[in-house]
């Protein structure tokens, strides 16, 4: 997004393009790991979870990282699950399993227990192929080239991540994994946000599934198809999430930070049914009244769900570009910047257009609302210091700015 940026300048179009770009990446390999079950049926399942879903689409319209992260990461999983059709290592493949592993990092630190993950699943087959294959030199020294890289990337990331934790920006997320799970399923149900018995529902279907696939796979010592890998890496994925609350007391991520686990679930569950024994016609049958059910309803999901004016995680968000309109036109010919204070909420967004459009406006922070600023910028119903008027609200009174009073 920088680099769109720096080249097409600030505006709407040039921030978001990075973004939509990366949905044709998203569903290319989507697509490629979804063939790989050679089934139409958990085909169509995989494309009902993994591209049918309003409240994962949005995210690829939007300036931010996830959707880059989205796309990243599918590409690292499908070359991931590839390499479960050779038996012996290849630098070639890991090297684009880690390459989009990290580029996914990079889009958003969201994604560093799937990288984590990744590189211990790589290390161990690594280390035990060169055990029992002894391979050519020359191949040994770029697989370690291409651990140890990777390995020096995710230690960087994890200390950054441990700086922010001292800073406490690190405030985002939820304190269980079944709230992680939850918060997906509410976010992605596009019928009725109070439908709480459905979502609940599924919230435990999805968890008893996972529960069902993990032992399923154990029992038939499947740990080398694509399906087993796909099990290994959400399960060492899911106990490092575990780890880190257990030790750092990280919160388990929620709502946008856990939208990585919506494809996983996809590519995990569509491989689960491929790879289950369904030989008679009877078995056959069942699996497509499923799919064509699950295709259905996420269809409608799809269309009742999805919006193109707002984004579910920013709607308190929607009017902030119209404030800064309003606090350009107020300090346009001040001479010193005036100082901004605003509900926490509003404080990336604010900096962000303060910084851009080079307004006669000072950084918020994170403190919230002060009475010793020029101007407040806050949702409707927060309270505000005397001594301040209110110069405008947006949307229906949903966020307001007010202007302090001067005697």
């Amino acid at each position: 997004m920088s680099i769109f940026s720096r080249a097409f300048g600030d505006s709407e179009l040039s921030l978001r393009l990075p973004n939509v770009l990366s949905f044709l990446l998203y569903s290319f390999f989507c697509l490629k790991i979804l063939q790989l079950t050679k089934n139409r049926a958990t085909f169509l399942i995989g494309i009902a979870i993994c591209l049918l879903n309003p409240y994962l689409i949005e995210f690829f319209s939007l300036a931010r990282g996830y959707g880059l992260a989205l796309a990243f990461m599918t590409a690292s999983m499908f070359y991931f699950l590839k390499s479960s059709f050779t038996s012996y290592w290849n630098p070639r493949i890991y090297t684009r399993i880690m390459l989009f592993a990290l580029l996914s990092l990079a889009s958003s630190f969201g994604l560093i227990n799937f990288v984590i993950a990744l590189l211990f699943i790589s290390c161990t087959k690594f280390l035990v192929d060169l055990r029992s294959n002894p391979m050519r030199s020359s191949n040994s020294l770029i697989s370690v080239l291409i651990l140890l890289t990777s390995l020096t990337c995710v230690v960087l990331a994890v200390s950054r991540l441990l700086e922010l934790k001292n800073l406490g920006e690190l405030y985002y997320g939820i304190e269980s994994f079944r709230g992680s799970v939850h918060s997906l399923v509410q976010a992605s149900n596009g019928f009725s946000e109070n439908a709480n018995t459905y979502t609940q529902g599924l919230k435990w279907m999805i968890i008893i599934s996972a529960v069902v696939m993990s032992i399923w796979v154990f029992i038939k010592k499947d740990l080398s198809s694509p399906f087993g890998r796909m099990i290994t890496l959400v399960a060492v994925l899911v106990f490092g999430l575990f780890l880190e609350f257990w030790i750092f007391e990280a919160k388990f991520p929620v709502g946008r930070t856990a939208l990585f686990l919506i494809p996983l679930l996809g590519f995990t569950l569509a491989h689960f049914m491929a790879r289950m024994e369904l030989g008679t016609s009877r078995k056959k049958t069942f699996l497509w009244v499923l799919t064509l059910c699950l295709l259905c309803l996420s269809s409608v999901n799809f269309l009742v769900g999805s919006n193109v004016s707002y984004s579910s995680d920013w709607n308190y968000d929607a009017f902030t570009s119209d404030a800064i309109e309003e606090l350009k036109r107020k300090t346009l010919n001040r001479e010193t910047p005036a100082s901004l204070s605003c509900n926490w909420l509003f404080s990336p967004s604010l900096n962000y257009y303060i910084e851009t459009k080079n307004l006669k406006l000072t950084k918020t922070d994170k403190s919230g609302i002060s009475s010793n600023s020029d101007y407040i910028y806050a949702l409707g119903n927060d309270s505000v210091p005397a001594g301040f008027k209110r110069i405008q609200s947006f949307g229906d009174n949903s966020s307001v700015l007010y202007e302090k009073l001067h005697n």
